[in-house]
C-alpha cells in the first residue's frame, strides 16, 4: 500500500490484518482511511484481499453487508473513473509541454 508512510495508524491496522487479528477496520469519515481517491482503489483491493471488513460511520457504510459492500464497490468505481479521466486529461497537455 502506497500510504504507508503518510498513514501510520493505517499501515498498523493492515499489518494486523496480514496476521488475521482483526476483521474490521472502523473509521469516522470514508476520506480519514483513504486520504486521495486514488487510495480508495487500493486500500479496497487491499482490504477484500485480507478479507478485513470496512465500516464507515458518518457515511453509514458496512461492507460485511450486501448493500455496504455495494456502495463501497460503487464508490471505488467513480474513483477509478476519476482517476482515468485525469489519466485522460493530462496526457495531452503533459506532450504539449514537453
Amino acid at each position: 500500500m502506497k500510504s504507508e508512510d503518510a498513514r501510520p495508524a493505517l499501515a498498523h491496522a493492515m499489518s494486523l490484518a496480514r496476521r488475521g487479528e482483526i476483521g474490521a477496520i472502523c473509521v469516522t469519515r470514508l476520506d480519514a482511511l483513504v486520504g486521495p481517491c486514488e487510495n480508495l482503489i487500493d486500500t479496497a483491493d487491499e482490504l477484500r484481499r485480507l478479507g478485513v471488513d470496512l465500516v464507515v460511520l458518518e457515511q453509514n457504510l458496512d461492507t460485511s453487508t450486501p448493500s455496504g459492500k455495494f456502495m463501497f464497490q460503487m464508490l471505488a468505481a467513480c474513483a477509478e473513473f476519476q482517476r482515468d479521466l485525469l489519466r485522460g486529461s493530462l496526457g495531452p497537455g503533459q506532450g504539449a509541454a514537453r
